[in-house]
């Protein structure tokens, strides 16, 4: 799940908070609903225009803390 928000007066510019559980398996079953993982994290959006935007963001798990950045959509 991931949450926006407005941040500043400025128009697109987005302040973001997410969270995801699940688990990576090579196998499809009942399996895939144990040893469930959970994570979270913040980041900021900004919109160059509807089509192009800049995020960056930071994340974290018991696994230890990630910070990505790239131009458009994570899909």
């Amino acid at each position: 799940g991931e949450y926006r928000f407005p941040l500043f007066k400025k128009e697109g510019v987005q302040g973001v908070i997410f969270t995801d559980i699940g688990r990576v398996s090579n196998n499809y079953g009942t399996e895939l609903l144990k040893y469930l993982q959970i994570n979270g994290g913040a980041g900021i959006r900004y919109f160059f225009n509807k089509d192009i935007m800049l995020r960056m963001d930071i994340g974290g798990s018991k696994e230890g803390m990630q910070m990505r950045a790239n131009l458009g959509h994570a899909f």
